[in-house]
């Protein structure tokens, strides 16, 4: 298992598509104030959607 994770890149590639679907949240970010934060590490990314400027989070039906 180890082996074929080496052997075919798997850390690097996910690095780089993590990198670039991190690039293209943070432009969505700057095109809706709805985006509040972009984090993440790899393939492990996410986003905090917000209801105003002061980055209150958004709830749905009132549940956190």
């Amino acid at each position: 298992m180890l082996r074929v994770i080496e052997e075919e890149k798997l850390v690097e590639k996910a690095r780089l598509q993590g990198n670039y679907l991190k690039e293209r949240l943070l432009g969505l970010q700057k095109k809706y104030p709805l985006i509040g934060d972009v984090r993440g590490m790899g393939l492990m990314v996410g986003l905090e959607l917000v209801t105003d400027a002061r980055k209150t989070p958004a709830k749905e039906n009132g549940i956190d």
